[in-house]
């Protein structure tokens, strides 16, 4: 099996990768060349892509990206927002072809790893095919962190008209009040069509984070949604406004079966009318209708908040997934680094479990 290493500028390289992507309905578009687009403006990370040839014939890729930190280099699939990721095959592979495809990939990541002196080769397994038992096998990862998402199969919640399918009376109660509270409203949605627009929706989407405490996205990450995204229609921007004034937004982006709920965001003054419910309403109708599959919420800090409940109200289901780290120092390293400075020097890159500088770094598997 041959393994071709490349970067965005060698053009027929990424020529192949694109073509074997867009021939894999369950890849996610976080393992595009495009989401290296996308996120190249947002921080110092260099986008390396695998490509595995067999016999003639592209049969499955892995994104890496390499983070130079000051206290050492990481290598990883997963920078910044959207953590999917990982290895992505051609669909129909037989299993002894699936089995070379990881042992030659991981291998090769692993060797550029070595190569570029990093602390640690940190990947992310598929929620929907589980392919852990892949990586474990020919990574043998030092340190696995257990995640969930929480996704719905589109055809199970919405109907071919469009209708949502509610079958679980709680469901169905809440649903529909806050539905019907959404109509009564008025609104009207519609997809970001302008750059005033953007801005709008952007200033909604600060301000309903600092109400959280939480830092907002970069705005040149919804720029370059746009940019690089939109027109290989590969992403949506849907608001619910009410006149002129957005009460809702949300960035979906996806590929082919696949759909990832980004952000949603809501403006506080319109709390009380759910144009949030409008907007999933709608981004459901609208999946069935593109031929979407899978409806991936993506992950929730906790089992127990608002947000976990508003996505398990739609019958989500919970699906799991690790992220997978093979150390590539002594974990005294990392220890004299400190916690601390991999949060600052790090941000947004995952590198180990935090709980492993609480635990002494003795176990294998951590969990949320």
């Amino acid at each position: 099996m041959d393994i071709v290493e490349f970067q965005l500028a060698d053009v027929a390289a990424r020529e192949r990768y694109d073509r074997l992507f867009e021939a894999c309905p369950q890849a996610f578009i976080q393992q595009s060349t495009y989401w290296a687009e996308v996120i190249q403006d947002l921080g110092p990370d260099e986008p390396i892509f695998l490509l595995a040839d067999e016999g003639g014939q592209s049969v499955a890729g892995l994104p890496l990206y390499l983070f130079r930190g000051v206290a050492g280099n990481a290598l990883l699939s997963i920078p910044h927002p959207g953590p999917l990721g990982g290895i992505f095959v051609r669909p129909g592979l037989d299993a002894p072809l699936l089995h070379r495809v990881y042992e030659a990939l991981l291998a090769r990541a692993r060797a550029l790893a070595q190569a570029q002196q990093c602390l640690a080769l940190t990947l992310i397994t598929n929620p929907f095919q589980d392919d852990f038992p892949l990586y474990q096998q020919y990574l043998a990862p030092t340190f696995a962190y257990e995640n969930f998402t929480q996704s719905m199969v589109v055809a199970e919640s919405v109907g071919a008209e469009g209708q949502l399918l509610l079958r679980d009376a709680h469901r169905r109660s809440n649903l529909s009040r806050n539905l019907r509270q959404a109509e009564a409203a008025g609104f009207t949605v519609k997809p970001v069509e302008t750059a005033e627009e953007l801005q709008a929706f952007y200033a909604v989407h600060v301000q309903r984070h600092q109400e959280l405490g939480v830092p907002p996205l970069d705005f040149r990450l919804f720029e370059n949604i746009r940019q690089h995204l939109e027109p290989r229609h590969k992403s949506l921007m849907l608001l619910v406004k009410s006149g002129h004034e957005i009460a809702s937004g949300c960035i979906y982006i996806y590929h082919r079966d696949v759909l990832d709920v980004l952000r949603l965001t809501r403006s506080a003054p319109f709390e009380k009318q759910s144009p949030n419910y409008l907007n999933t309403a709608w981004s459901l109708a609208w999946a069935r209708r593109a031929g979407i599959q899978v409806y991936n919420w993506q992950s929730s800090t906790q089992r127990d908040d608002g947000v976990y409940r508003y996505k398990q109200q739609w019958a989500s289901r919970e699906s799991k997934y690790y992220f997978v780290t093979r150390l590539l120092c002594e974990p005294e390293r990392l220890q004299a680094i400190g916690l601390a400075v991999l949060q600052r020097d790090y941000a947004g890159h995952f590198l180990v479990p935090y709980a492993a500088f609480e635990q002494g770094f003795a176990q294998t598997i951590y969990r949320k």
